[in-house]
Order: structure tokens, then sequence, then C-alpha cells
């Protein structure tokens, strides 16, 4: 199932807590299981083409995913980086 938090990083492209809890209720629902695809998240400020999207190059952004990981770890969850430039 697709993460559709797409535009919920804000304008930072780190994951927000609305993302975290988004995922990990699915998680929870057996919504997301063996694997969540995390949507086409930017490697780099010039790959980021859609406003709020998420990103992974920043501290920040790295912290962010820790906490939409952290939450759904609690429940079956494989989350895969899909890079998008």
């Amino acid at each position: 199932m697709a993460p559709l938090t797409r535009g919920r990083a804000g304008a930072e492209g780190a994951p927000s807590d609305l993302m975290a809890e988004h995922d990990r209720q699915r998680s929870s629902a057996g919504l997301i299981t063996g694997e969540a695809t995390i949507e086409a998240t930017a490697v780099s400020a010039n790959g980021r083409g859609c406003l709020n999207s998420p990103a992974l190059f920043t501290d920040a952004q790295q912290a962010g995913w820790g906490k939409v990981a952290a939450r759904c770890m609690k429940n079956p969850a494989l989350f895969l980086c899909s890079s998008g430039t």
C-alpha cells in the first residue's frame, strides 16, 4: 500500500508527525505488511520537485524518517526508500 503522504513533509522535507501517525495507523491495521515503500524521497535539494515532499539528505530529514520507522516498527513492517530526483 502506498503511504499516501506526499506533500505532508513540510517546507524543509523532514517527515512530519502526521506522516508518522498515518503510517503507524496503517501498519497497526495490517495495511502495511511486509513492505512499505517511502514514495519518491529526494536525495538532494535539487531533487525536490514537489512542494513539501519528503527528503533524506539532512539530519532533520533523517530524524523525521526515524520517527516514522519507530512508530511503525512496533508492528511488522519493512520500509524501503524509493529515491527520486
